[in-house]
């Protein structure tokens, strides 16, 4: 972290620069690290702000992780204040079926959820921890 002109500025690996440290990106940039350091996800394999459309409107998924250059799990990130609830996961799951994730991991930098989905079956299962690389 860094003070600047701007205020207190947090650096995205992911994205390799300097961000206005608000609660959501700080949340956003823990979330990236704990994926990395508690699941061993390589950063090379998140990206940050990944770009969604739906319904012709531009979205943007908060960390899409990959694992075999394909789409393995989708992070939703909310600031601290912002409880996790029905509206959160639906907003995730949109953006699952989108880029077709089977995992999501929801979290306000307090709670953490993880999800894992079958579009085929159409199940939803809530789970201890995501899949290790």
């Amino acid at each position: 972290m860094r003070k600047s002109e701007n205020g207190v500025q947090i650096f995205c690996p992911l994205r390799k620069k300097w961000f206005v440290n608000t609660p959501e990106e700080w949340v956003r940039q823990h979330a990236a690290q704990f994926i990395h350091k508690s699941f061993g996800y390589p950063l090379n394999n998140l990206v940050a702000e990944y770009p969604v459309s739906i319904n012709q409107s531009n979205q943007r998924a908060d960390i899409l992780v990959y694992k075999n250059a394909q789409p393995f799990i989708l992070c939703e990130c909310k600031e601290p204040r912002v409880e996790i609830d029905q509206k959160t996961l639906d907003q995730a799951m949109r953006y699952a079926q989108v880029l077709k994730t089977k995992y999501i991991y929801l979290t306000n930098g307090i709670q953490h959820l993880f999800v894992q989905i079958d579009f085929n079956q159409q199940k939803v299962e809530f789970i201890d921890e995501l899949p290790h690389y």
